[in-house]
C-alpha cells in the first residue's frame, strides 16, 4: 500500500482555502495534518501505484490548491513494482 507524503500550499484566498480544506478532509485515503500558513501538510494512503499517482494529481486540481509537493512515498510493500 503506497504511503505519501505531501505538502500542499492553500491559495489565500478564503473560499478557495475552505473549498481546499473540504474537498481533503472528505476523501478517507487523506490524513491532513498541520497547517503552517499557506502550506498543509498531508498523508495519502492508496491500494496501488497508479492510485497514489492518481490522486496527486487530482489533488494538484483542486480549486483552492496552489502547489502539491512531494516529500516522500513509500511502496516497499507493493508487489508491482518491477513487474
Amino acid at each position: 500500500m503506497p504511503i505519501s507524503g505531501l505538502v500542499l500550499t492553500l491559495v489565500s484566498e478564503p473560499n478557495g482555502r475552505s473549498s481546499a480544506l473540504a474537498a481533503l478532509h472528505a476523501d478517507p485515503r487523506i490524513t491532513v495534518g498541520e497547517q503552517a500558513g499557506d502550506r498543509l501538510a498531508l498523508v495519502t494512503e492508496t491500494p496501488s501505484l497508479t492510485e497514489s499517482r492518481d490522486l496527486a494529481v487530482a489533488l494538484s486540481e483542486i480549486e483552492g490548491v496552489a502547489l502539491l509537493e512531494v516529500v516522500t512515498i513509500d511502496f516497499s510493500d507493493v508487489e508491482e513494482v518491477g513487474a
